[in-house]
């Protein structure tokens, strides 16, 4: 069969109605984007609450970004790009100095960067060639690096507000976590947790899990590990639960919320209870509670990057809103159909070669965006 030129698919396509118009036009854009743009692929890496603003930051679109969100408008802070940044690790917010603080790594360097709610500001940039946890210590801030010279295999540096090098302390980290909990500041090398004294860390408490993260509900801290949780206090011996592993731990609401291999888990003190009926995630690495509802970010199936409003109940997904290159996508495929205003024909024997050519575009687009696990 001959293939039909372009001007007599595009005289076919209008023939057929605005359906398969639209659909022709559709499958030409998506054909001519990059994968990596379509697929958005990336995932949200984490989320802090101020009390009024959210601040969430991620990597897609093969760029990193940092967002503010009042519940329900976000709004991209475009200079952050200027950064370079290409993994952004931590963002949380510090109480005594009113701003926020995010860290990444860039090249060889784990790169600290304060924000007051209008101007972007890096702080500092360490040689270091893990991004490890950044804290606040009442003074300065507690970085973890690695493979540095000041440190050696491991370590810490305590930088100054200014974001100055004041020390630098070699430590066995074992993973590399540093935890701001209850107004106390821990680490854990997988067998002994210590408590920072305000000048170096001391051992606390044997332990025997490897802490991924810490959480604190104004009683007692829980451990969050590969295969079990820990509670503990100053005044008790530790209590172990075992989990299939931990991902994320927070308080709120009455309950811890444990994300686990992209599934959700409330432990109320007695019960360890499922969530069910959640969106499906490939992985959570965020999740944060500001007193009336849950955000939980991390990556969908496919690689793309997810976020979601838990209430409790009910879930609301804000990734269509999170992700504006989609709407822009949408709205410029909007203003491409719009400028053809071909009349109808009612001749629909000519409709053959425009299915024979939306069966082949669609066989394309099915191999090009098949979910990437």
């Amino acid at each position: 069969m001959r293939t039909p030129a372009p001007l007599e698919v595009l005289i076919h396509v209008n023939a057929c109605g605005e359906w398969m118009k639209h659909f022709i036009l559709l499958s030409i854009f998506l054909l001519a984007l990059p994968v990596s743009h379509a697929q958005e692929r990336g995932a949200v890496t984490g989320i802090a609450w101020n009390g009024s603003t959210w601040l969430i930051v991620g990597h897609w679109s093969n760029t990193s970004h940092l967002l503010e969100y009042d519940g329900k408008t976000f709004r991209e802070l475009k200079d952050f790009k200027k950064f370079n940044i290409t993994f952004v690790h931590q963002v949380f917010w510090n109480n005594d100095t009113n701003y926020w603080v995010i860290t990444g790594h860039k090249g060889d360097d784990t790169i600290l960067i304060k924000f007051d709610g209008m101007q972007l500001e890096q702080l500092a940039s360490v040689h270091s060639y893990c991004t490890g946890d950044t804290v606040w210590d009442g003074k300065g801030y507690l970085m973890v690096v690695c493979g540095s010279a000041m440190v050696g295999e491991t370590g810490y540096v305590k930088l100054l507000e200014n974001g100055s090098i004041a020390e630098a302390v070699p430590f066995y980290w074992g993973y590399g976590r540093i935890f701001q909990s209850g107004g106390r500041i821990f680490t854990h090398n997988g067998t002994v947790l210590f408590l920072y004294n305000g000048t170096n860390f001391e051992k606390l408490s044997e332990i025997r899990v490897l802490a991924e993260y810490m959480a604190f509900n104004g009683r007692q801290w829980i451990i969050c590990g590969y295969d079990k949780l820990v509670e503990f206090n100053f005044t008790y011996h530790p209590h172990v639960i075992s989990i299939g592993g931990c991902d994320e731990i927070e308080w709120g609401n009455g309950y811890w919320l444990i994300a686990n291999d992209g599934q959700l888990f409330k432990y109320d003190g007695n019960r360890l209870m499922l969530v069910e009926n959640m969106p499906e995630f490939g992985s959570i690495n965020a999740v944060k509670w500001n007193g009336e509802y849950w955000l939980i970010g991390g990556r969908g199936y496919g690689g793309s990057p997810k976020l979601v409003n838990y209430d409790g109940s009910a879930f609301k997904d804000l990734t269509p809103q999170l992700v504006s290159l989609r709407q822009q996508q949408a709205n410029v495929i909007q203003r491409r159909s719009d400028t053809i205003k071909e009349p109808q024909t009612k001749n629909k024997a000519v409709c053959g070669p425009s299915l024979i050519l939306l069966l082949s575009v669609s066989g394309l687009l099915l191999r090009r965006y098949s979910p990437v696990s």
